[in-house]
């Protein structure tokens, strides 16, 4: 089956030389632009250090970057510390899921072909859109990978998505995107091999990422300058890639901002008992699509 691996808002097409090294034709090489879990949690108490991710996101992993930047070395090293993923190691992680799912549920004369494409990401995960073509027709197939950032990221994503599953047994009517297996995948990280956590989740057609503006308290803040923008794409520094400087996109109407704080407390308080997580609008916890608001994940 022939596999295709596309990233970004325009689904540009990447050639895979190997599992390790990866370009976008015509393209500069991509990068994962949004700071890991736990890469992040390390940085906070540095001074200044976030702006570093900036700086170097898009060179982090490249060997021909230069070394003599004293910010680069740190940050390589913290990176390595808590197993950051390449964006060449999330693709043959994503790639490793879907080949063991195929070889599970279909044979090879079920399929035509496939596509990964990398359709956003967060500090927790990447999130891989799978199309698959089945053979003889038309139908796709269409699911969601959410690949573990890093080490300290895959506890995360693997507890939060379980609390999905318990949310959603527990009361079938909440708008919370099914989480349709938890499970990991082998990855080589320097000198050893570790268990990158993956996540196969319900796809939601046609969603826009809700962000809410004028608070950074993405769970609780309701005040009428709080508008809720629906993003389409993000746009980002030409000088550092990986910072984000705007989005292109709609604001919510009325009507879709009630219906989206609506979902948010439900959430909360189905999960108040015993579940410590909330949908947070600053997170991408919350999309917004033809079909009304759904929860894609939790904060």
């Amino acid at each position: 089956m022939i596999v295709d691996i596309r990233c970004g808002p325009d689904r540009s097409v990447l050639d895979t030389e190997s599992e390790s090294r990866i370009a976008v034709k015509f393209r500069k090489r991509p990068f994962h632009g949004v700071i890991s879990y736990g890469l992040r949690d390390e940085l906070k108490n540095r001074p200044d250090s976030l702006q570093w991710w900036h700086r170097y996101a898009h060179v982090l992993d490249q060997p021909t970057a230069s070394d003599d930047d004293g910010e680069l070395r740190v940050l390589r090293y913290l990176a390595e510390q808590h197993g950051v993923l390449s964006f060449s190691q999330s693709v043959a992680c994503a790639a490793r899921s879907l080949r063991s799912l195929w070889a599970a549920d279909w044979s090879e004369d079920d399929l035509d072909s496939a596509e990964l494409w990398n359709i956003k990401e967060g500090h927790v995960s990447s999130v891989w859109l799978v199309s698959v073509l089945h053979a003889g027709d038309d139908a796709h197939t269409h699911f969601i990978l959410n690949v573990a950032r890093d080490i300290d990221a895959g506890p995360v994503l693997e507890d939060t998505s379980q609390a999905m599953r318990t949310l959603l047994d527990r009361h079938p009517e909440l708008p919370i995107a099914a989480v349709l297996d938890i499970a990991s995948v082998p990855l080589t990280q320097g000198t050893g091999t570790r268990n990158v956590v993956v996540t196969r989740n319900e796809y939601v057609p046609r969603a826009l990422e809700a962000h809410l503006i004028g608070s950074v308290d993405g769970t609780t803040a309701r005040s009428p300058e709080h508008r809720i923008v629906l993003i389409e794409r993000f746009r980002t520094s030409s000088e550092h890639p990986a910072q984000i400087i705007g989005a292109h996109g709609r604001y919510a109407s009325l009507d879709e901002r009630e219906r989206m704080y609506q979902a948010v407390d439900d959430v909360a308080a189905a999960a108040a008992p015993d579940l410590p997580y909330r949908v947070d609008l600053n997170h991408g916890d919350l999309v917004w699509s033809p079909g009304g608001p759904a929860i894609v994940a939790l904060s």
